[in-house]
């Protein structure tokens, strides 16, 4: 089978949601950007770590190696850990520092696309240039790790290639108990006017303790030929469902009848159960400003063709992190077609097969985030390939890049045969509740309308929920719900004695059982409030088997705030990393 080239990685990330308290998290301060000009040895470790390593492909460090000690140290002054604040984080080091000298650790490979599993990875994802000015640019580094990791930390620079002089500042970033999706970006200016054969060169250097294994230590590289300034190419957004155009996202619906994908912007389009095939909505188009060379034919290998014209990249990562693989990049280029200035893709073309990104990536993934890019030759362009960007996330310098709504897959958290209460007082079963149905949402007969509904893949263990007046909800750990005093929490935070809401009056939780084998089903969920109807993250709720719980909205925002919230963390971290972390709570709350 093909391999993944070396401009071309994967990753995927969601928000694994933990916590234990409702009251909103101090804002932290972001680090501070430190501007460290390099001495001669930064630079010659610099250009020793560039020549060992390939392009867009992480690099372990041996930190036996005194030029990968240094330049690790280095992105680590500039992260503002020392041994006083951080002090599990340098013990670490030194026990890697010792071990890495008899046990080299091992080069990073490319994963085979056939591989189903995720890993861990670290990516350079763009590095965009201001094609008015020529001078400012900016880099986007990325680490994901599945089920996310105990402490994540990133430092990434921009450099003059040819003379390794640092463009802007360093840029540096910490997280304790999070790691699925972890972005960094960086900014500089090009100290002149570059010129014909001037390099940008991007580095990204990270470091991240696993929940279980041994710590990583790693770097990544990438280069961008620098182009003459000129107007950026236009780009044309995804199509989507106009009556979903108000939504913050695109609506992607798996393992769904056709027959019931009135609240999808895109449907599967295969067989879901004989041949899935999960579809990326990406039909659009860039137009250069002259024309653009053709036949595509993608730069790579070693050494790439003659003639080459085109760099291509996907990097996609989803909420509980690691990477999985699509098609290759040469079977993708396929779905590209060249008109004059004008570059087009359709990856559900069904003329040219349709592109297979197969479904194991997106098992149990809510929201997936991605950049897309394609740089091609055009005539004024010269020998330099002109890029354009496509991404679901916010950059504070975008340049040459389009930001998309991101794309939200119709999973579920509650079990099939859930009976959820309707407007008129009547019972429907949670798999058949359609869109544009009305739903009790409270104990005081408010009614709300069903605007989508989510049926999804479940593989952990299932919460039954037993109430002290007789009622029983079986639901998926992340699944929120109201308690009588205002305050929302996870199904997984609920203690026995928590007094809930029930469609007959306020009860206890009389009883939690979680199930002792992992769940293989298929679970439920809706989103409610159509146009003119007041919801909010508290009180788009509705009834389910008696119990008043959130629906899917309510579960991302509840999700999300637990997962950042101090206190919960502190929870999640191993005892011998407590000091570690608050030492940084500390230094960036001041």
């Amino acid at each position: 089978m093909k391999q993944l080239n070396a401009t071309f990685l994967i990753a995927v990330l969601l928000l694994a949601f933990a916590g234990s308290t409702c009251k909103k998290p101090k804002p932290q301060k972001p680090e501070k950007p430190v501007l460290q000009s390099l001495s001669a040895q930064e630079k010659d470790d610099l250009q020793k770590l560039q020549a060992e390593s390939k392009q867009g492909i992480p690099m372990a460090l041996n930190l036996s190696k005194p030029h990968h000690y240094r330049h690790f140290m280095r992105a680590v002054k500039g992260a503002g850990h020392t041994p006083e604040n951080s002090p599990m984080f340098f013990s670490l080091l030194k026990k890697a520092k010792e071990s890495h000298a008899k046990n080299p650790p091992k080069a990073k490979t490319l994963l085979a696309t056939t591989d189903p599993s995720l890993q861990p990875v670290g990516s350079v994802i763009e590095i965009g240039q201001d094609l008015k000015t020529g001078t400012n640019f900016t880099t986007t580094g990325l680490t994901s790790v599945p089920s996310g990791t105990v402490k994540s930390t990133m430092s990434l620079q921009l450099y003059d290639n040819s003379t390794s002089t640092p463009i802007g500042s360093q840029a540096s970033s910490t997280q304790y108990g999070q790691g699925e999706d972890f972005t960094l970006t960086a900014n500089g200016t090009f100290p002149s006017t570059p010129q014909k054969g001037d390099k940008v060169l991007s580095n990204l250097t990270y470091f991240y303790q696993p929940h279980s294994g041994a710590p990583v230590y790693e770097t990544v590289f990438m280069t961008k030929s620098v182009i003459v300034p000129q107007a950026p190419p236009s780009v044309t957004l995804p199509s989507q469902n106009t009556a979903h155009q108000s939504l913050p996202n695109i609506n992607v619906c798996l393992s769904r009848a056709m027959g019931n994908l009135q609240d999808c912007d895109y449907g599967p389009y295969e067989n879901p159960t004989a041949n899935p095939n999960v579809q990326f909505p990406f039909v659009g188009s860039v137009t250069y400003m002259s024309n653009v060379k053709a036949p595509l034919k993608l730069c790579t290998g070693n050494p790439p063709p003659s003639d080459c014209n085109t760099d291509l990249q996907f990097f996609i990562w989803k909420d509980d992190g690691g990477g999985c693989q699509p098609s290759a990049l040469g079977d993708l280029l396929s779905f590209f077609k060249v008109n004059g200035q004008t570059v087009s893709w359709n990856f559900a073309d069904t003329n040219a097969g349709r592109a297979q990104f197969g479904k194991p990536c997106f098992e149990k993934t809510e929201r997936m985030d991605l950049s897309f890019m394609i740089a091609v030759q055009t005539a004024n362009g010269g020998l330099n390939k002109v890029p354009a960007f496509v991404t679901t996330q916010k950059s504070t310098r975008p340049y040459d890049t389009t930001q998309i709504k991101y794309l939200t897959f119709m999973w579920g958290c509650l079990l099939p045969g859930t009976k959820v209460k309707m407007a008129d007082g009547s019972w429907k079963k949670i798999e058949d509740v359609r869109v544009g149905d009305k739903v009790t949402s409270d104990a005081k007969d408010r009614k709300l309308s069903v605007v989508h509904t989510h049926k999804g893949n479940e593989n952990n263990p299932i919460y039954t929920i037993t109430t002290a007046n007789g009622k029983t909800v079986k639901m998926t750990a992340e699944h929120s719900l109201p308690l009588k005093n205002g305050k929302i929490v996870l199904a997984r935070q609920l203690k026995e004695g928590d007094e809930v809401t029930t469609d007959t009056g306020v009860s206890k939780i009389k009883k939690i059982a979680l199930s002792p084998k992992k769940y293989t089903g298929h679970v439920w969920n809706l989103t409610l409030g159509a146009k003119g109807e007041s919801v909010n993250e508290k009180n788009a709720t509705f009834i389910a088997d008696g119990l008043l719980v959130g629906d899917n909205a309510m579960q991302n925002h509840w999700g999300a705030h637990y997962r950042k919230d101090h206190r919960d963390i502190l929870q999640r971290l191993p005892k011998e990393w407590h000091t570690d972390y608050q030492n940084y709570k500390k230094r960036t709350e001041k």
